[in-house]
């Protein structure tokens, strides 16, 4: 993320997305083992991120993801609410290192739009997780934001 005033304010939380409801998978018929699949979760911050003195709070995540020789390749959009009312939509892309749980995830999130103060917002970073036995996501985020074009700093 670039920033022409260097205004960038580090973020950090933790997420914990329910197992998928639902989730369809739907096979490729190239080689065994390859399929494409569409989730939705609904997400709980136990350590919220803080953006302009607000708290994320809860959410619902949608995925895509390609299973292909063992590796899980997942594009994701996560709608989330704030203590305030206020909402956020990130993107995300990563893996997760097997088909089953307990497995580490990785990858890079941005943030794509927001409501009220949260308009014109950018920034991203990584994110760090586990996918568990039970089918639930653990996801540590750390980056930055740059709030110098959002509706709610603008003078």
């Amino acid at each position: 993320v670039a920033s022409a005033g260097g205004n960038l304010v580090k973020v950090g939380g933790k997420v914990r997305c329910d197992k998928p409801e639902p989730e369809h998978s739907i096979e490729v018929p190239d080689r065994p083992g390859h399929a494409l699949m569409i989730a939705r979760r609904k997400c709980t911050w136990t350590e919220p991120m803080l953006i302009m003195g607000a708290k994320t709070k809860d959410g619902v995540a949608v995925s895509f993801t390609e299973k292909m020789e063992g590796t899980l390749h997942v594009h994701g959009f996560e709608t989330d609410t704030f203590d305030d009312g206020e909402k956020l939509t990130w993107q995300t892309m990563g893996q997760v290192l097997a088909e089953k749980g307990p497995v580490d995830t990785k990858g890079r999130w941005s943030l794509m739009r927001g409501t009220g103060k949260f308009k014109g917002i950018k920034g991203g970073g990584s994110y760090e997780g586990k996918l568990d036995a039970d089918d639930v996501l653990v996801l540590e985020l750390e980056g930055v934001y740059d709030p110098s074009e959002m509706v709610g700093q603008k003078k």
